[in-house]
């Protein structure tokens, strides 16, 4: 770190006497939390408001990249090596619907529909999905389970149950539905968030 700037001061329950600093690493420009006893805390995008400033984007982020990474540990322990995580997400919608198009399973997972596509044909290939001309629209496609990934249902679900009992350790039953609330909020937000014309000449201007 070659400079260290106070920015603001927090308004953080959890760290009240919180400093938020910019810093310089390797001459990039980030941001991150040091306490009152010098130690670093994080760092990482932390975006705000006038002067409060706010984590949740990059915490949900590294939340996110986190629970990826153990979930892809679960399942190279439990001995399952044809599916990744985000391979799961899929047919965890899958599961409980048994056949969905392309642009439901997107809405579902949240996914692109040209990642999904992408990813859609390799787990053909390795006999996970079946992909078929949907009957009612020729436009589009429907995905159906194979016999191997009913298989590996239990096994995921097991693996989802673990890693939502390790999310919610010690949290209270009414601090987990306000805590998802919130999310939900936000995931909306985020859905109906337009980047339109007035906001793109305001910051090509910048």
């Amino acid at each position: 770190i070659s400079e260290i700037i106070p920015i603001c001061r927090t308004a953080d329950a959890a760290h009240p006497m919180s400093v938020l600093f910019k810093t310089s690493v390797d001459g990039g420009k980030t941001a991150g939390r040091k306490r009152m006893n010098d130690k670093i805390v994080l760092y990482g995008n932390i975006f705000g408001r006038g002067e409060t400033m706010y984590q949740g984007g990059n915490l949900i982020s590294q939340i996110s990249k986190l629970t990826g990474r153990k979930i892809n540990e679960l399942l190279r322990a439990s001995g399952i090596t044809e599916i990744n995580g985000a391979q799961g997400t899929i047919l965890y919608a899958l599961w409980s619907r048994s056949s969905l198009t392309i642009h439901e399973i997107a809405a579902i997972t949240g996914l692109a529909k040209t990642t999904l596509s992408s990813m859609l044909e390799r787990m053909r290939q390795a006999d996970l999905v079946k992909i078929e001309e949907n009957p009612r629209d020729a436009r589009s496609k429907v995905i159906h389970l194979t016999k191997k990934s009913e298989r590996l249902r239990h096994i995921y679900e097991r693996i989802s149950r673990d890693m939502t009992d390790c999310y919610y350790r010690d949290f209270t039953e009414t601090e987990i539905r306000k805590f998802e609330s919130m999310l939900e909020r936000v995931l909306d937000n985020i859905e109906h968030y337009e980047v339109n014309e007035t906001w793109t000449e305001k910051n090509q201007k910048k």
